[in-house]
């Protein structure tokens, strides 16, 4: 393959060593956010707070496997251990898990809406609802940029 600008392009897992600290951040950002808000009187709050938390420890986690299995995927790749055929499948892999992921994001989003619309009364269901579209929607702009960019990934 080329190369880009006189650098050689990421490999699958440089693209992931790169570009999981956002995720991690984002998920460490919304636990610290969560527990704020979860603290604050009224029910809205408290379950805006919770949706939060949920969300951020599942995304630290998938950030901080990510970056974990990455590192040591990308020693494996230089020091010639794996394959340009696996290391091929692995991107193809990462694309479908992060377009899956995509299309459940809008689940998200659609179910965060329906909550809020059919909760208008219920100040906890109201929370959690737009606690589900921020995330939702932080989450589909994420994995839509993921798979945009990950098309700058070397192939083998």
């Amino acid at each position: 393959m080329e190369q880009v600008q006189g650098k050689r392009p990421l490999s699958i897992y440089q693209f992931q060593m790169k570009t999981m600290p956002i995720l991690l951040g984002w998920g460490i950002a919304s636990i610290c956010s969560g527990v704020v808000f979860s603290r604050r009187q009224g029910g809205f709050w408290k379950h805006l707070g919770i949706q939060f938390i949920g969300w951020g420890l599942v995304d630290a986690f998938i950030a901080g496997f990510s970056l974990f299995s990455s590192r040591r995927q990308q020693r494996n790749w230089t020091e010639g251990q794996i394959t340009s055929k696996k290391h091929n499948h692995d991107l193809r892999q990462f694309q479908k898990i992060v377009g899956f992921n995509a299309i459940l994001d809008v689940v998200y989003l659609v179910g965060g809406k329906r909550l809020v619309a059919i909760s208008r009364s219920d100040e906890r269901r109201r929370g959690a609802g737009i606690g589900i579209q921020i995330q939702g929607m932080f989450l589909l702009l994420w994995d839509m940029l993921l798979l945009l960019f990950s098309w700058t990934v070397r192939r083998g």
